[in-house]
């Protein structure tokens, strides 16, 4: 209790440290090589020149980041309050479902090289707008098996948005300032709208006192990502070519 705290953080210095040594030994693609480089800041030419794309892709992913932050930080906070689950019983659900998603990530991503990017896309968001009210009623159950079901079936939903958002960016923005324009989207995302989620939510529920409150802000996001989505195009390089 003193000192084990400290072990996941020495072993994400081991994990920091063999990505820096993997990313040392990567070369650039030959679309990046290829692109002259630019004067001033990235940041603020990805800003005046590109701001139509951060905002679409600010749309495309802000339910998967709004999604995080409720099912992954507001909904321990709230198993605690409403359910009176222990910390680490709260915790453990959570770790056990982001377990599942990390397995599913990959199946997910094989699959968008077989049926294209969107339609797992639409799957996410589409399933979260159906299925967040359900899933969320089953966390507010006195079972902690249903409680763990309706937080890992929520995470599949989520995840299969996750293993496509990065794709859909890289195969969409053109190469120049692609990485300036995604980081800056991401943040907004997950950093703005997403990391005030928790906030905003606690604060609805006490004023309404409707502890359903953070699935109807999940679902108005997921109906901006879907509006997104249906105005982008598939950007599969297998499924263009199969057409």
């Amino acid at each position: 209790m003193e000192w084990g705290w400290r072990i996941p953080f020495l072993l994400s210095s081991l994990l920091a440290t063999a990505g820096l040594l993997f990313r040392r030994g990567l070369e650039e693609t030959p679309a990046i090589e290829e692109t002259p480089p630019e004067e001033g800041s990235p940041a603020i030419r990805a800003i005046r020149q590109n701001w139509r794309d951060i905002l679409r892709y600010v749309s495309l992913i802000l339910m998967s980041g709004i999604g995080f932050y409720v099912l992954f930080v507001y909904a321990v906070a709230d198993l605690e309050l409403h359910m009176h689950l222990s910390s680490a019983r709260a915790l453990d659900i959570n770790t056990f479902s982001l377990f599942i998603i990390m397995l599913a990530v990959p199946v997910y991503g094989l699959i968008s090289d077989h049926i294209g990017r969107k339609p797992l896309a639409l799957f996410a968001a589409i399933g979260a707008i159906v299925f967040s009210w359900p899933l969320w009623w089953l966390m507010h159950q006195n079972s902690f098996v249903l409680i763990l079901i309706g937080q890992a079936t929520a995470g599949l939903i989520l995840a299969a948005g996750w293993s496509v958002y990065g794709l859909i960016a890289t195969e969409l923005v053109s190469t120049r300032l692609r990485v300036t324009l995604i980081s800056i989207a991401n943040g907004i995302a997950y950093g703005i709208f997403g990391g005030l989620t928790p906030l905003i939510a606690t604060y609805l529920v006490k004023r309404t006192g409707d502890d359903f409150t953070p699935v109807y802000i999940v679902m108005v996001a997921a109906f901006l990502s879907l509006a997104a989505i249906l105005m982008i195009p598939e950007t599969s390089p297998n499924h263009s070519r199969k057409k």
